[in-house]
């Protein structure tokens, strides 16, 4: 509209829907960044100056009386551009006490820097200063490569529990001088000593029949949710974190976690993110930071990464275990059997500790055992060791699967037990009454009736995998035409 007005450049469909930026202009606008920028007449624009982005509407924008659509900008500044500071962080990202912190930042500018300086302080003391310098490792600055527009300086060990801020300030040989945060030094960047950092500890990408959000509605994609861990003891602020997806859309958390707590983010509650049930990555930052990342399934642009977590089925939620437990290894972390528990702790799957681990194979697979369709199909399975002393193991939780989602099998194997030498062969049926599998009985003579939803094995080409509780795969086989993907290639080659 005619001033005042308001308009805002966002990634969704929403008004506040993944915000990139926001211009507001008119004493009366409702929405800006700092101050908005002055109202014009008719027949003129407003027009940022060159790249300028301060956060500040009255300083990137100025009244244009020859507006330039579809032209570079005309307004040519009478004076020099103040320095951008972009990606100031802290290395390492946990520090402990007496450990030595680095702190970075990127600076450019139109003519040459002569002066970048890091300012902090402890505890809410008086700030101090240190030079930063882009002279590379020789300098022993913390700095990695020289000339790089990436300066670096080390700050001394601290005590625990010693709550550090910081911002960044530069200056140009044309005096013009720029600081990060902008408001800096009544806003700071900041971290603990003694701090871990917040852990993405479940994630649910395919809700099916539940109501998980408690919203009344179910099966919709604002069913899905991030769930959020803080190691701590202490409480987390989150205004300064974000959460953001593959397709690089972003979500700015607000609120608090409490000490070795939880927090669940629904994207009925205003999450942008749309995740993936193939596969997608989800990126916890702090500031520009990257605090934690999770990538799962086979998201395709990646597909030479075999560190994912795995795929869930319908309803169902990958769960880091322990809770909190990050060792950057999506694979090794996450499992996908556990009851999903949004908002609360990730419950104890009971494994290792409480499952022998043995070792079976997929020793024989008809694929036309029902002369069509798929009923009478079957897979043999043999307990080469049940590492248990011969006594046997419980298959509770061991799952069969094709790893296909477009036609799935997925099926957990509860109440059998098979010991070192026996046999054990999966019979498949359409028939939901012929499920043995839920049964007291268990397996009988050694062979068991598997009810399968969708669908059997193919007998064009097929691949079926056994995986342990912890979704290893343990054994696998392909037919036919059947191909692996990289991924499936290399979870095999590392047999469990």
């Amino acid at each position: 509209p005619n001033g005042p007005g308001s308009i805002r450049l966002v990634t969704g469909t929403a008004y506040d829907d993944g915000v990139l930026d926001t211009l507001g202009y008119g004493q009366d606008a409702l929405t800006f960044e700092s101050s908005p920028a002055e109202d014009v007449p008719n027949g003129t624009s407003l027009e940022r100056v060159g790249h300028l982005d301060t956060d500040d509407n009255s300083i990137d924008f100025v009244k244009m009386i020859d507006p330039t659509p579809q032209n570079s900008n005309g307004y040519v500044p009478t004076y020099n551009l103040s320095p951008t500071i972009n990606d100031a962080h802290h290395q390492p990202l946990d520090i402990d006490p007496a450990v030595v912190t680095t702190i970075i930042a990127r600076v450019t500018d139109d003519s040459s820097v002569s002066k970048v300086q890091c300012h902090y302080r402890v505890n809410y003391g008086t700030f101090s200063s240190k030079q930063m310098y882009d002279d590379g490792p020789s300098g022993g600055h913390g700095d990695i490569v020289q000339n790089d527009n990436n300066f670096s300086c080390q700050l001394p060990g601290f005590n625990n529990d010693d709550f550090i801020e910081y911002y960044i300030s530069t200056e140009d040989n044309a005096g013009y001088e720029s600081t990060d945060p902008y408001h800096a030094p009544d806003d700071a960047y900041n971290f603990t000593i003694g701090f871990n950092h917040l852990v993405i500890n479940e994630i649910m990408f395919n809700p099916g029949e539940t109501d998980w959000n408690l919203d009344g509605d179910s099966g919709d994609s604002n069913d899905e949710y991030i769930e959020i861990y803080n190691p701590n003891l202490k409480t987390v602020q989150l205004n300064s974190y974000t959460l953001t997806d593959n397709d690089g859309k972003t979500f700015k958390l607000t609120g608090q976690i409490m000490g070795e707590s939880v927090e669940v983010f629904f994207r009925a509650d205003g999450n942008t993110l749309i995740l993936s049930n193939l596969g997608d990555e989800v990126i916890l930052k702090h500031y520009d930071t990257i605090v934690d990342r999770v990538e799962y399934g086979d998201p395709g642009y990646d597909d030479t990464d075999i560190s994912n977590a795995p795929l869930a089925q319908s309803d169902g939620s990958i769960s880091l275990w322990p809770n909190g437990n990050d060792t950057d290894d999506p694979k090794n972390n996450f499992i996908a059997f556990l009851p999903p528990s949004p908002g609360q702790l990730n419950p104890d799957p009971g494994f290792p500790e409480n499952i022998a681990k043995p070792d079976i194979l997929i020793t024989e697979v008809a694929f036309r055992g029902g002369g069509g369709g798929y009923d009478n199909d079957w897979i043999e399975l043999l307990c080469i060791d049940d590492n248990n002393n011969g006594d046997g193991v419980d298959l509770d939780n061991f799952i069969i699967s094709n790893l296909d989602s477009d036609k799935p099998i997925y099926k957990e194997l509860r109440s059998l037990e098979i010991k070192s030498g026996e046999y054990l062969v999966l019979i498949l049926n359409s028939d939901p009454l012929n499920d043995e599998i839920n049964s007291e009985q268990g397996a009988e003579a050694g062979q068991i009736f598997i009810y399968l939803e969708k669908s059997g094995i193919t007998d064009t080409d097929e691949q079926i995998v056994l995986l342990n509780p912890m979704r290893k795969i343990i054994d696998a086989v392909c037919w036919s035409d059947g191909k692996f993907s990289s991924v499936e290639k290399s979870n095999i080659m590392e047999v469990y």
